[in-house]
């Protein structure tokens, strides 16, 4: 059993659109010629990558913000080439960054991963390098659920996807049949708990927060509901799990919309707002709000913790050379912190003090 404090973790220096809105398919470099860095990895942060590397001509006039780099989506043609003299590989999922780094040294240089660090199978824990990166949050986005309901407490969450009754849940029936209404104040209505797909982490993320280990019955879910993925809501009242930085993403023109303006919106739980405080916090440009917790510390693990940092992973003998500056010390300025609040993620205090936290590696999740 390798020692849980032996894996290496450096804090790193971080730093009005429509359905259909105008994106890149893809996270993929595309202007000509290749980057020093290439990275694979996780769809939660390729949006924040692509507006760094290739720019976005609504945040800061199209700058570049950091051009040494070449980020890939994981979805997109079957193969890849990140650089001139590497060959091709298979392009990595959003689940697979890390094998890919440790497969393919001289085509993949860091994994964007949205877990927390943890064990990896058959890799030793002294091998590869987690740096923070940002701040990530989760929340539930409602489909005309009535202007009236803007908040969840974690005990309404919980009774919601353990289909049982609470305080301000009740519970009409048994099975995948029940009925839950929800009241808050004078406020009743039928509430629809739907889950995406067990293939992605935003479920795991979820259910951990709000402490429920097997759903309820009453509980939609297929393997076909992709995760922050607005469009799998199709009843009034129904909610489902769905990162800020996503939601936020979307709705800054970041990535693709699967919302509207009108039918759908994103929660507070225990009244902390995901977003920030505007006139209009729904209109873009959207920021993190304080559901992101305090940035001077890493969020921890256990119930009720709806905020959780993202990382790149980088193989361990790279620490100290020019890669680690391309994904640090870049992330420092003015412009990189704006892109990383559009693309729905806060800037962390912490970046830039080494070793500082050490707040893991946690349990596969």
């Amino acid at each position: 059993m390798p020692n849980r404090r032996s894996i290496s973790f450096v804090a790193a220096v971080a730093v009005v659109a429509v359905v259909g809105v105008a994106a890149p398919a893809n996270a993929d470099p595309w202007k000509p010629g290749y980057r020093d860095y290439a990275g694979v990895g996780s769809v939660v942060t390729a949006g924040m990558w692509d507006v760094l590397t290739n720019g976005r001509a609504n945040i800061a006039g199209g700058a570049v913000t950091v051009p040494s780099v070449a980020s890939f989506d994981p979805t997109g043609s079957a193969t890849i080439q990140t650089k001139a003299a590497a060959a091709p590989i298979s392009r990595p999922g959003s689940n697979s960054g890390i094998d890919a780094l440790m497969a393919s040294p001289g085509a993949v240089d860091f994994a964007r991963v949205a877990n927390r660090p943890r064990y990896e199978a058959g890799i030793a824990d002294d091998k590869i390098t987690y740096l923070p990166v940002a701040r990530d949050a989760v929340s539930v986005v409602a489909f005309n659920l009535g202007y009236q309901v803007r908040d969840f407490t974690r005990e309404d969450l919980t009774a919601i996807y353990s289909c049982t009754a609470s305080t301000r849940v009740a519970v009409d029936g048994t099975g995948a049949g029940a009925r839950l209404t929800f009241s808050g104040g004078e406020v009743e209505r039928v509430i629809r708990p739907v889950l995406p797909s067990g293939t992605g982490d935003v479920r795991a993320f979820f259910l951990r927060a709000i402490g429920v280990t097997t759903p309820g019955a009453c509980v939609q879910t297929s393997e076909s509901f992709a995760e922050n993925d607005a469009r799998v809501l199709t009843e009034d009242g129904a909610i489902v799990p769905f990162l800020v930085s996503s939601y936020i993403a979307q709705k800054n023109g970041i990535v693709p919309r699967t919302m509207n303006d009108y039918e759908h919106t994103i929660l507070s739980i225990n009244g902390e707002r995901p977003l920030a405080s505007t006139m209009e916090p729904q209109i873009p440009p959207l920021m993190p709000g304080p559901l992101y917790g305090r940035a001077a510390y890493p969020p921890g693990t256990q119930r009720g913790v709806f905020s959780r940092d993202v990382y790149n992973v980088v193989r361990s003998p790279s620490l100290g050379t020019p890669l680690i500056a391309a994904l640090t010390t870049q992330l420092a300025t003015p412009t990189a912190r704006m892109v990383l609040n559009r693309a729905g993620f806060k800037n962390l205090d912490y970046i830039g003090q080494p070793n500082r936290f050490l707040p893991g590696p946690y349990p596969l999740e």
